[in-house]
């Protein structure tokens, strides 16, 4: 028979088998768990979006490079600093409310938001999401970052990319418009030259002949003015400012001198009035288109069912600025063309046959030497352009 030594000391040996068994286990259990947190680790570190944890007061606990990167801190210096720190005004709010509420499992905090980089005091844009870790000893949350820096580029490219599209789109339009315009104003008054023409090879009348010639030559007439405006509203887009010293009664008398040979200007009256205390420099080629265009808009619209045609011409100039104010009596505007009539080729009215650019150009050459310009009319009673300009000294 076994004696109880025997009996006690297999028991012992059973023993300290499990024990070794459990040891081993326990060892590869261990190694399981060090292999599964490398493994975790490697993947965090390595992870394309930022990886965080922080504590209930909202405090860093850990963080993976893509975040150190974003922030512009080392690990060893983000710990500890508060998530807060790194976010603009409205999404700290929110995330402190967050907070405040203790993250229950069920919430989930994400907001699109601007980082605070350190360095370069650049912000970044990102998706920020952030979660309560279940079964955490301590109460701890999940923060993903997501740099959308690229994602906004793009967004921004695609952006600048269709609003070039609908620009060329827009061009495009405008083109055709201006070839279907052209062409018809160029034709017109060609095809009424062509038809003069014949009519006058079979009159025997001299009169009558003499009548059609003076008819041909209105036509020409138009037809250069309508020229000389293509070419002026082309050279207005293309051509840069050129700065000069302006005198502005010089050139108001020599457009007062060429209008004086047309037969409409001769049925107005005109009212001028020019104080400049001061130099005062713009692009005085520009200044000459605004001026010209607009007194002969003012010309050509005259009223001719009034007892006088008045022109006002005001201009007040000082070292910094100039206003120039064009009032008339003539047929107005009216008041649902007001926002069309700087638009190339639009005509408010057939009472008179103009290009259709004059206006266009005005604004435009405005708008190149930094002005502004104002229109106030009243159908049947007049029109009131006035116009503020900055000395480009």
């Amino acid at each position: 028979m076994r004696t109880e030594m025997q009996i006690l000391a297999e028991k012992l040996e059973t023993h300290r088998f499990e024990l070794d068994l459990s040891v081993r286990e326990l060892q590869e259990t261990n190694q399981s768990l060090k292999e599964r947190e490398e493994y975790l680790y490697n993947m965090i570190e390595h992870a394309s979006e930022g990886i965080m944890t922080v504590n209930r007061l909202g405090l860093i606990v850990s963080a993976n490079t893509v975040v150190c990167n974003l922030l512009g801190y080392d690990n060893y210096s983000l710990i500890g600093k508060p998530l807060n720190l790194f976010l603009n005004e409205s999404t700290k709010r929110d995330f402190t409310s967050f907070l405040t509420q203790g993250g229950e499992s069920n919430l989930h905090f994400k907001a699109e938001t601007l980082l605070n980089h350190k360095l370069d005091k650049a912000t970044i844009p990102v998706q920020l999401s952030i979660n309560a870790l279940k079964n955490s000893k301590d109460k701890k949350f999940l923060v993903i970052l997501t740099d959308l820096s690229q994602i906004k580029k793009i967004q921004k490219d695609l952006d600048q990319e269709k609003a070039e599209k609908e620009a060329l789109l827009k061009i495009n339009e405008e083109l055709d418009q201006f070839v279907y315009r052209v062409s018809h104003d160029l034709r017109a008054p060609l095809a009424s030259s062509i038809g003069l023409i014949e009519l006058a090879k079979n009159e025997p009348d001299r009169d009558k002949i003499a009548e059609y010639l003076d008819l041909q030559k209105k036509n020409l007439l138009r037809l250069e003015d309508f020229i000389g405006n293509i070419l002026a509203f082309s050279r207005n887009s293309r051509n840069e400012i050129t700065r000069n010293k302006i005198s502005f009664q010089d050139i108001v008398s020599d457009l007062m001198e060429q209008f004086s040979f047309s037969e409409a200007a001769s049925k107005v009256v005109f009212h001028t009035s020019i104080c400049q205390t001061s130099d005062f420099v713009s692009d005085q080629m520009r200044v000459k288109i605004i001026l010209s265009n607009l007194i002969s808009n003012a010309i050509k619209y005259s009223d001719p069912t009034k007892d006088e045609n008045i022109i006002n011409l005001e201009i007040k100039v000082d070292e910094n600025f100039g206003k120039i104010k064009i009032s008339d009596n003539g047929i107005g505007i009216q008041q649902e063309y007001h926002e069309k009539i700087f638009q190339p080729f639009f005509r408010a009215t057939d009472y008179n046959t103009g290009s259709g650019v004059g206006l266009a150009l005005v604004k435009e050459a405005v708008s190149k030497i930094m002005g502004s310009v104002l229109v106030s009319s009243e159908y049947r009673k007049g029109t009131t352009f006035t116009l503020h300009i900055p000395s480009l000294k």
